[in-house]
């Protein structure tokens, strides 16, 4: 295995984290992951739950945590501190979603980490990271994914943010990803001590994570754009779920469209019949970074109304 003999100290919560250590562990690392006595990690608790519900197995924890083992101490205090101490010192990576203050504050700051460990690893994943106007702030992958702008471009957004409740992204989907962002860090920084000898500090903002995925915004702020508006745009009978894609309804359900490609915009078009707009010299006729407001971004959504989904078999729309 690509990890054996690699030794990784998980001291976090939540999803992000221990997905990056997960991953880390099927590579072929023994991770150990800290848990506080008495409860646990809160996933253990989540619903649904696997059958022996009595071991605290939620079915989220467990696809996060195996291959791992877990060791129950409070790190916080006097003698899990110097537990701590010597676990980190005879490990190659470190994953703490700890604030650093409190690292410091219980006698183990990095500092001295690193000094009984110079080849140590120490990745630390953070909310809005460890410094900045919001380093202070509180929140959860939700509050992050609304604050970093992200939650804009999912999948049925919410459009009258006043007024409606926020929404969280799919299957959580955003806080795993970057929990994989967070591994490969990890391999980085492990493939530079193990090159130079010398360990690695690295900081991660799952804020900063969120913000940098903001591809087509950024795009047009640096073409100049600054008219950004947090309201989405609503036509009826149509579903934005973010970027080029839209949710339509058919006869008798609904059908996602993608024209993404060139190709795809084409065969799109001849799926309408050919509409007259079509030809309006104001359309597109290939796929654009910014397509015209308006006209690629409200799809006739009568030319699909009296149609059937799209055939499994073929994928030709009926």
């Amino acid at each position: 295995m690509l990890l054996a003999g690699t030794r990784v100290l998980e001291w976090a919560e939540g999803l992000a984290a221990p997905y990056a250590t997960r991953i880390l562990a099927d590579l072929g690392a023994e991770v150990l992951k800290i848990e506080m006595p008495g409860e646990g990690d809160p996933l253990r608790r989540e619903e649904p739950s696997l059958p022996a519900r009595s071991l605290g197995r939620g079915a989220l924890f467990a696809a996060l945590n195996h291959g791992k083992r877990s060791l129950s101490f409070d790190p916080t205090r006097p003698g899990g501190a110097r537990l701590f101490r010597q676990l980190a010192a005879r490990s190659q990576i470190l994953l703490a979603s700890r604030p650093p203050a409190l690292l410091s504050q219980k006698g183990f700051p990095l500092g001295a980490l690193e000094a009984a460990n110079p080849a140590l690893v120490i990745l630390e994943l953070s909310l809005f990271g460890n410094s900045g106007a919001f380093k202070d702030y509180a929140g959860s992958d939700l509050t992050v994914l609304f604050a970093s702008g992200f939650a804009y471009h999912s999948a049925r957004p919410v459009g009258e943010p006043e007024n409606q409740p926020p929404r969280g992204g799919a299957d959580r989907e955003v806080p795993l990803a970057f929990g994989l962002a967070a591994a490969f860090a990890a391999l980085s920084g492990l493939l530079a001590a193990q090159t130079s000898g010398r360990g690695q500090r690295i900081e991660m903002a799952e804020f900063d994570f969120y913000a940098q995925m903001l591809i087509e915004p950024l795009a047009e702020y640096g073409e100049g754009e600054r008219g950004f508006e947090r309201r989405r745009r609503e036509f009826r009978g149509t579903e934005v779920a973010g970027g080029l894609i839209w949710v339509l309804r058919c006869a008798d359900g609904w059908v996602l469209v993608s024209p993404r490609e060139d190709h795809q915009w084409k065969r799109w078009i001849e799926v309408l019949g050919n509409p007259p707009w079509a030809a309006d010299a104001a359309v597109p006729t290939s796929v654009r970074p910014r397509p015209p407001a308006g006209l690629v971004h409200a799809p006739p959504t009568g030319s699909c109304g009296a149609r059937r989904v799209a055939s499994p078999r073929t994928g030709a729309a009926r």
